[in-house]
């Protein structure tokens, strides 16, 4: 029984691993998970999908 125990629980951590390896999205495809509510650019609504939006990069 204690054997039978230990045999499931390591399948149900490789099936968890599998799953981990496996990537969600295509790469280089950009998914956004959440928008935070309040954010709101000049023109008082949410950015449009063509705005630029400026940015400096930090190394």
């Amino acid at each position: 029984m204690v054997i039978k125990s230990a045999e499931q629980m390591a399948k149900n951590m490789q099936q968890q691993y599998n799953q981990q390896q496996r990537p969600r999205y295509p790469e280089g495809s950009i998914h956004v998970d959440h928008i935070p509510a309040g954010k709101t650019h000049k023109n008082g609504g949410q950015a449009s999908k063509d705005e630029y939006i400026d940015f400096e990069e930090v190394k």
